[in-house]
């Protein structure tokens, strides 16, 4: 009879065998040397799971145990690449070290606690499958699965990956956009300014661009930046040579040939492996400017990308194309119109002036001349300057602007109706007033008229009576109907400038701020001046001057049925209209409202800065060996309180204890769990000297509290008679070592977040000798809404590194020099705490 471990070797032999090459693989793994041991002692559970996952044709993988081994099958190993197949048996922080301690690793870990499926669409990894880190898209169901016993032994997930689907629908959103946004622009200026408002709304595919448009000259001129290029030249000479940026540029507008360029040459962010495109954009058979478009270095450099930029570049040239053409077009009809204007402003001077001259002596002459035979001679004269002059004034009156279109509806070559479609596609004739006339009578011929764009139609015979009347009827109803479109446009001018006086009111929190708004709305353009008197406070704010001739109204300012005080405005000629009096009514209400938030803002968000700061330690203590500096600065998100926190606690024998931590959230509950959590961590660290034993008994302690968030923590203990470092971590962020060219963040092995309880934190020990700095930091100084946090750290590390640790003030340098980062773009708004501590020599620290 064959005993269980051999049953279940039998099982997972037989899995394996039937599993395909990964299956095969498997069975040559020396399980017994890794955390699974040997598959005789698996659990029938993850014996069941791997059989199913090895069977099926869905790229699936199977995370087991506390330390998450990586099993899956032959469609996973093409989704991980060059990580198959050192993937299978390995932990999963080993082998997807770019995305585990920052995103995976938690999600994991909360599944397991929480017992709990997971699907999410879409989800964003960055993975390092081919050379690269990449950023990939997945549909993901995370499935725990459960033991007989009702513990979690590991995780499986089902994995779709939509990489192609995701990018390809991100790219086409773009394009139809540049297509959208750059339809019917006047200019090529215009052009490049839109694809640049795109293409920064669009970072994740194009990181920063530029638009150069080429002159008549041949000079390459910037027009258009799109991200934060910052070094890209304005000007590029059509003479410009050799490998600088201007040469290669100048170079592909010679070619019309796209070249891959350096990105460093465009943007002071860019890494040093990041490049650009540097593509040209054809216009009629010759290069109208370049595209400069940096890659995203996460993206593979595939024949899907290129294509997309293709696409891209002949979309701009349309568009540029387009703008030109309609800019040859209007500068040719402004050059028309320049003509006819000269010919037309001459005509009086050449025509009127002539024959006003010659009339003069003819009609004298004809006045004295009693002979038939001459009088006929100079009436003919007279007759014939008479119907030049009449030509001249008719030519002249049709130049003036016109008031109404009277038209025939029978007309060779244009017809009546042709004429009428004509004046109605043409914006400066669209409104004029149209009679036409016809000598078809009836309903039907009357209908056809007015559908053809008429506004009246008269039928023939008429008199010259009815066609007084419909002539004057027309002009008194065009008069009216451009009466009520003008009133029309002033209202909803009214309520456009008084929709944005309320969007500039609302968009300050500062109650000044808020009064200095309302005196640049209303200062020159609806008063001369104006005072806010509050009643709490007297006059508050005044602008503008005082004359004794002036109208004063007053307006109340409610807000919430609560008077706050009056607005006051005063003009120095002439009162307010009603419609401006109805606005000045609606900006008074706007005003008071938004004066209200902001001084209730104000009062809230200073309680609880309070509230935040008062949970913090009011004077830190002595520090044997150690400089101390902190910084705290909270979200710049309202009223929001947060859960970040350190502290330093005086150990027995001289040692010093550096903690800091974040709890989950931003609300009174955080704060609340921080509050708890700090004089906790002192009772702790007294009674142990063991970091990640303090660690522990802290874990057990949140979650005997039964509240919601989880926090991080990294707790530190510094011998200043030895100068060593014993540290743990719990979900934290690795602690800076400062020290010049060898500043680097210290090994960490963090465990899980404190109220979990997955596992317990592990001790890290390291020297800290005298001039070298240490820095402990919350997640706040390095997040970003577009970067993942690697760049972040990244960035700390290097800023850091250029400073020289030698004085007395090195912790709050090593802090000024860290909060650089709070400046950078993208940055995530949330709380931010550090400590720094500088270590002492003997010497120094007893006399210090």
């Amino acid at each position: 009879m064959n005993g269980p471990n051999e049953d279940q070797r039998s099982a997972a032999a037989r899995a394996f065998a039937e599993g395909g090459p990964v299956g095969a693989l498997m069975s040559g793994v020396d399980w017994a040397a890794g955390p699974l041991g040997p598959p005789g002692k698996w659990p029938q559970r993850l014996v069941e799971t791997v059989r199913i996952m090895l069977s099926a044709e869905q790229p699936m993988a199977l995370f087991w145990g506390p330390e998450f081994v990586l099993l899956y099958n032959e469609g996973y190993a093409a989704v991980i690449g060059s990580k198959h197949p050192r993937g299978v048996g390995a932990r999963a922080r080993d082998i997807f070290p770019e995305a585990w301690d920052d995103t995976t690793g938690q999600l994991f870990r909360r599944l397991v606690a929480q017992r709990r499926a997971l699907l999410t669409n879409d989800w964003e990894f960055r993975l390092e499958r081919y050379g690269f880190l990449e950023q990939a898209y997945f549909d993901t169901s995370f499935q725990p699965v459960l033991m007989d016993d009702g513990t979690v032994g590991g995780v499986l997930c089902i994995v779709t990956e939509t990489t192609d689907r995701v990018l390809g629908e991100r790219r086409l959103r773009l394009l139809t956009e540049i297509g959208s946004r750059t339809a019917g622009l006047p200019t090529p200026q215009d052009v490049a300014r839109a694809v640049a408002e795109v293409l920064a709304a669009h970072a994740e595919d194009v990181p920063f661009g530029c638009v150069y448009l080429a002159s008549e000259q041949g000079e390459l001129r910037l027009a258009g930046t799109a991200g934060s290029p910052g070094v890209a030249p304005e000007i590029v000479r059509p003479d410009s040579y050799g490998d600088q940026v201007a040469g290669h540029l100048a170079r592909v507008l010679r070619k019309g040939v796209p070249v891959e360029l350096p990105a460093a040459g465009f943007s002071e962010e860019a890494s040093g492996e990041q490049r650009v495109l540097a593509l040209p954009l054809p216009c009629a058979g010759r290069p109208a400017g370049v595209l400069v478009a940096g890659v995203n270095p996460h993206l593979p450099a595939s024949g899907a990308y290129r294509d997309f930029f293709d696409v891209l570049v002949s979309g701009i040239a349309a568009a540029l194309s387009a703008a030109l053409a309609q800019e040859e077009q209007r500068r040719r009809a402004e050059e028309l119109d320049r003509a006819k204007t000269a010919f037309f402003s001459n005509v009086s001077h050449e025509f009127r002036t002539p024959l006003t001259l010659f009339l003069g002596p003819v009609q004298e002459a004809l006045a004295e001349e009693d002979r038939p035979e001459r009088r006929a001679r100079l009436e003919l004269a007279e007759r014939n300057a008479l119907r030049l002059l009449k030509l001249v004034n008719a030519l002249l009156d049709v130049t003036d602007s016109v008031d109404l279109v009277l038209t025939d509806a029978t007309m060779p070559g244009l017809d009546g109706f042709g004429l009428v479609k004509a004046l109605r596609a043409d914006h400066r004739t669209a409104g004029l007033p149209v009679i036409m006339l016809t000598a078809q009578a009836g309903e039907e011929a009357a209908v056809q008229g007015l559908r053809a764009g008429a506004d009246n139609y008269l039928a023939k015979p008429f008199s010259a009576r009815q066609l007084r009347a419909r002539v004057h009827a027309n002009l008194e109803l065009t008069r009216m109907r451009e009466r009520v479109l003008e009133e029309s446009r002033q209202h909803l001018g009214m309520l456009a400038s008084l929709t944005e006086a309320g969007l500039r009111l609302a968009a300050t929190l500062d109650p000044g701020e808020v009064l200095e708004t309302a005196g640049d709305l209303l200062i020159p353009a609806l008063a001369d001046w104006m005072e806010i008197r509050l009643d709490d406070q007297g006059p508050s704010y005044t602008a503008g001057t005082r004359k004794p001739e002036e109208t004063v109204l007053s307006l109340p300012l409610v807000s919430q049925d609560q008077a706050l005080g009056t607005l006051t405005v005063a003009r120095h000629e002439g009162g307010h209209s009603r419609s401006e009096r109805r606005y000045l009514e609606d900006l008074a209400a706007r005003l008071a409202l938004a004066y209200d938030n902001a001084v209730r803002y104000q009062n809230e968000r200073r309680l609880a800065l309070t509230l935040q700061r008062a949970l913090l330690p009011q004077q830190l203590p002595q520090a044997p060996g150690l400089r101390i500096a902190t910084y705290y600065r909270a979200s710049s998100h309202g009223t929001e309180i947060g859960g970040d926190w350190y502290d330093v606690i005086a150990l027995p024998g001289g040692c010093v204890g550096l903690a800091i931590g974040d709890v989950m959230g931003h609300d009174v509950d955080a704060a609340t769990v921080m509050g708890r959590l700090r004089p906790a961590l002192h009772g702790f660290a007294l009674d142990t000297p063991d970091p990640a034993r303090v660690l522990a008994r802290l874990d057990t302690y949140l979650r005997s509290l039964d509240v919601e968030p989880f926090a991080t923590c990294l707790y530190a203990r510094y011998d200043a008679a030895t100068h060593r470092l014993q540290y743990a971590s719990s979900g934290h962020l690795p602690p800076l070592l400062v020290a010049g060219a060898r500043t680097c963040f210290l090994k960490l092995s963090p465990g899980p977040p404190l109220g979990v309880g997955l596992g317990a934190a592990v001790n890290h020990e390291t020297d800290l000798p005298p001039g070298a700095g240490l820095l402990l930091f919350t997640d706040g100084l390095v997040e970003s809404r577009t970067l993942p946090i690697s760049t972040g750290l990244a960035a700390l590390r290097r800023t850091c590194r250029k400073l020289a640790v030698a004085t007395p003030d090195d912790p709050q340098r090593i802090i000024d020099r860290a909060l650089e980062l709070l400046d950078a773009p993208g940055r995530v708004e949330d709380d931010t705490a550090l400590l720094a501590a500088t270590a002492r020599s003997c010497g120094e620290a007893e006399h210090g």
